[in-house]
């Protein structure tokens, strides 16, 4: 589809939306709370961070998983200006759950341009929250970094009807968006809906370079609630369609990237005296991407495209029980998900073309069907106790390794013998993998509480780590390894929170230490040509740590000067080690912190912030990564906004206000010249420039 086509679309799309409250009374309030950068207060005994959904249509962010980065201790990888993939303290890829209204979605693309947040718009998002390290046992098995959870909007629990929407401005992308979101309730039936448009263009960096960073993105959900004599019946239908997503940093661009989300659920609370509840979900999401290089220097020689598909399905239940003194939640879950892809090349290098096809994922699939249990008893008056733990069995397998890869004359299974040893041969992986976590929560008093908390989780290799087969990737290309031995994670947190005067302070530090780490390396440095270019590539491949530690914290404070002045400010670090090869391990952000100076009228009418972000300079690398040590920036921002009556609000945010030319450690190099970039340049971020966004609510 193409842009006219987007545009066409979602005219209807957010007529139908504005019509589902049309049969509501009197119009409500506004009601919309405009806030700025502020510490977070974890729950009892387990360090989390989260964003509601005002401030997250506050930011201005190309796509979730830059909303993400504006949580403490949460960053990502770069490889074009959409498509942020989360990183959680130092951890990324599935080492992060991400979970969209407790489902698990995963991207098409084996490079990773897809990951799941690209498929969930920021203006359909109530609440995004994440829980750092394994202590979510009832969230499904992995998690080792942490787990986000992505809650899109539903009709707020009391509310008879609803109608709300907003229109942004970029001026840094040329970029637009608008979104709407509209609901109502009956006796037994609720419905919502959400639908969006955006679009965006180049942007320039500080010092004039322009960057590609075109896309466009349309996005629609419907959420239909029937309540029953066994509860609420929930049916949620959604989509998301991005079209010509620029990606400096890979070989490719998406021309295409679809998700079909579709989940039934069924939840009751109070059932009876031994039953607190009971919930579950069933669900269906498809990921269905192409990509190609039309748009890289290299189309008039080698046209290639590659078509991929991501299908996941799977379920969980949950029941809680209220015990002596405690509650005890039971249940179990589990997810298939089959990933493939392939890709077609045509070489048209003196005047004879060739053909070639071959298989980047060769249909796979991975299965895990866990049990899980968690109880919470409080000891005393100010001691709560929780404890948890699953068990999983999980089965892998690539059911097309006899297909063609792009090693000359040989198959999959036989490019993963040439690289792995004979072992390498058997593609079929079962494993039981158990884990688990205490934790114990201390109320100091009515201000102050503290936590400590001890964990273990294990992650199976994903479909690239150990069936992909040549590719693309930074410097290079990548084959799996069909050998690799499960991740497992031993952590430790502590944290304190609460207020003291004018102050709230928020803080928690982590020790992690990951057993049988799954370390990408160079396996072949040059010695093949794998894409018929005349040039011999770099082959990575994965392997086994022994043991990889990392370690840090966060720390988050607000000091409210007086009534309607605060200064909050937020600092994260994390560092890890590769403790077989005694070096830092790779793509790990530096220390960063943020600080802002805040006004709010008394009155309500308005709010005015300034401040910035400070990134320190990244010299702990892994130069047989192929990393590159950083240098340090600062970034400075103003935003405020302004209420006009109950219903419409004008938020203006200026960013990069003195035009700093800048990359983070996170953004991958140019892979190809593209836009003013040279092969492997920095990709930098964007220069001065400001988003406006007019919202209201009826």
């Amino acid at each position: 589809m193409n842009p006219t086509g987007f545009r066409r679309a979602i005219v209807p799309v957010l007529l139908i939306v504005s019509f589902i409250p049309a049969a509501a009374r009197a119009a409500e309030p506004l009601g919309i709370e405009i806030t700025g950068e502020r510490p977070v207060t974890p729950p009892a005994a387990t360090p989390t961070a989260a964003r509601g959904r005002d401030e997250i249509l506050e930011t201005p962010a190309p796509d979730t998983g830059a909303v993400l980065t504006t949580l403490p201790g949460v960053e990502a990888v770069r490889r074009g200006a959409s498509g942020l993939d989360p990183v959680v303290r130092g951890l990324q890829g599935d080492r992060v759950n991400v979970l969209v209204d407790g489902t698990r979605l995963y991207g098409g693309c084996p490079s990773r341009m897809d990951p799941p947040t690209l498929y969930v718009s920021p203006w359909s998002l109530e609440r995004i929250e994440v829980v750092k390290g394994p202590y979510s046992v009832t969230d499904g098995p992995g998690g080792l970094g942490g787990t986000v959870k992505l809650d899109t909007h539903t009709l707020a629990a009391g509310s008879l009807h609803e109608l709300r929407g907003s229109a942004s401005w970029d001026t840094a992308r040329s970029g637009s968006r608008v979104e709407a979101s509209a609901g109502g309730r009956g006796e037994r039936l609720d419905v919502a809906a959400t639908a969006g448009y955006q679009e965006s263009d180049n942007y320039e960096a500080g010092d004039g370079t322009e960057v590609p960073a075109g896309f466009t993105a349309l996005d629609g959900a419907v959420d239909l609630g029937l309540t029953t004599h066994l509860g609420r019946l929930d049916l949620s239908l959604a989509s998301h369609l991005d079209r010509d997503v620029a990606y400096p940093a890979l070989p490719m661009d998406a021309e295409e990237a679809d998700s079909y989300r579709s989940a039934l659920g069924l939840e009751r609370e109070g059932v009876s005296e031994r039953v607190a509840g009971y919930h579950g979900r069933v669900y269906l999401n498809t990921v269905d991407h192409t990509m190609n290089n039309e748009h890289k220097p290299n189309f008039s020689t080698m046209q290639a495209e590659t078509d991929s598909e991501a299908d996941t399905y799977g379920g969980r239940a949950q029941v809680d029980l209220k015990t002596a003194g405690g509650t005890l939640a039971v249940g179990g879950d589990g997810y298939r998900v089959a990933r493939d892809a392939t890709r077609d090349r045509t070489l048209t290098m003196m005047g004879m073309p060739r053909t070639a096809h071959d298989r980047l994922w060769p249909d796979t699939h991975i299965t895990d069907v866990g049990l899980f249990a968690e109880w919470q008893r409080p000891l005393g008056a100010r001691l709560t106790l929780r404890a948890g733990g699953r068990a999983d069995r999980v089965t892998g397998r690539a059911d097309a390794t006899d297909a063609a890869s792009a090693l000359a004359g040989a198959t999959v299974a036989e490019a993963y013998v040439a690289f792995y040893g004979p072992d390498a041969a058997d593609t079929d992986r079962d494993e039981v993998n158990a884990g688990g976590n205490l934790r114990l929560a201390w109320q100091i008093d009515e201000r102050w509480q503290a936590f400590v908390a001890a964990g273990s989780a294990v992650r199976t290799a994903d479909a690239s780590e150990r069936y992909a087969a040549f590719a693309p990737a930074p410097g290079g290309y990548r084959i799996g390894n069909p050998t690799l031995d499960p991740e497992r994670s031993w952590q430790l947190d502590a944290g304190v929170a609460g207020t003291a005067g004018p102050l709230t302070l928020s803080a928690d530090g982590f020790v992690n230490r990951i057993d049988d780490f799954i370390l990408v390396t160079v396996i072949e440095d040059r010695l093949r040509d794998f894409n018929d270019d005349g040039v011999n590539d770099v082959v990575k491949g994965y392997h086994n740590l022994d043991r990889a530690f990392l370690w840090g914290g966060e720390v988050a404070a607000t000091w409210a000067v007086t009534d309607a002045w605060a200064v909050a400010g937020s600092l994260a670090y994390t560092e890890g080690e590769n403790r077989d090869d005694d070096r830092a391990l790779p793509e790990i952000a530096p220390l960063s912190g943020r600080l802002q100076l805040r006004y709010d009228d008394p009155d309500g009418h308005y709010w005015g912030a300034g401040g910035g972000r400070l990134v320190a300079r990244q010299d702990r690398v892994d130069a047989a990564f192929g990393e590159d040590e950083t240098p340090g920036f600062a970034t400075c921002d103003v935003r405020g906004g302004r209420h006009f009556g109950e219903r419409w609000q004008l938020t203006v945010v200026v960013e990069n206000l003195f035009d700093r030319t800048y990359h983070e450690h996170l953004t991958r190099e140019a892979y190809l010249p593209v836009g003013d970039l040279a092969a492997g340049d920095e990709v930098p971020e964007p220069g001065l420039g400001a988003t406006l966004t007019l919202a209201a609510r009826f």
